[in-house]
């Protein structure tokens, strides 16, 4: 903005900054100092990119943000993007269900989430028995199985050995006749090759996957 001196000059009017700081992963990131005039921006586009959804914004607002982000450590759009993805991977690399999914956590999941679960898990049951029609007792490997949530559709038709990485999870298991191992999905499992005749997994996989690509902000 401008403003008029005494002599009837105009001059620029220095922009007020501040800095911006956001929980994101677990942690507080500073992002650096902007105008406050693109801080709703940059806010946006950061959670934008924690949910892999940037939203469109015009040529101007962008090439606002480039400017602003050229005066920080991030230095542009797509450095923010990268400090996004490092993050994301570093809170993965530091993210510990087995810690994370005390008592208390794992019996308000099981109650949050017994009828999302079991409504997740009952679609997969058709799949499997195809899957599994030569089979005279098929048996399942239920992969992130959790307290075992998804179990009650499966249990009558399939053998089922339930896999997670969450001790106090899998002691919270519903009641049934289920054998439980306690391992990392990330890492080699602890069976033979073929000894499964199929896999389920509900909700449990996708923590797995790697970052795709985002669409930039003014795309």
């Amino acid at each position: 903005s401008m403003q008029t001196s005494r002599h009837g000059s105009t001059t620029e009017r220095p922009a007020r900054c501040r800095e911006v700081e956001v929980t994101l992963f677990g942690k507080s990131r500073s992002l650096g100092t902007f105008p406050t005039t693109v801080i709703t921006d940059v806010l946006s586009i950061v959670q934008g990119l924690k949910k892999r959804k940037v939203p469109r914004l015009d040529e101007g607002r962008v090439a606002r943000l480039e400017a602003a982000l050229a005066e920080t450590p991030l230095g542009s759009l797509a450095g923010l993007k990268q400090a996004v993805v490092e993050w994301k991977e570093e809170a993965k690399r530091d993210f510990d269900a087995n810690r994370y999914y005390d008592q208390e956590r794992a019996a308000g999941y099981t109650e949050a989430f017994s009828s999302a679960q079991r409504n997740l898990a009952l679609p997969m049951v058709p799949a499997l028995s195809h899957a599994t029609r030569h089979k005279q007792h098929p048996l399942v490997l239920d992969a992130g199985c959790g307290s075992g949530l998804s179990w009650a559709p499966l249990v009558p038709k399939f053998t089922v050995i339930g896999l997670d990485l969450a001790r106090d999870m899998l002691e919270a298991r519903v009641p049934g006749a289920v054998d439980v191992v306690q391992a990392d999905l990330s890492q080699p499992l602890p069976f033979r090759d073929g000894v499964f005749d199929a896999c389920s997994s509900v909700a449990a996989i996708h923590y797995l996957a790697d970052d795709t690509a985002t669409r930039p902000a003014g795309a």
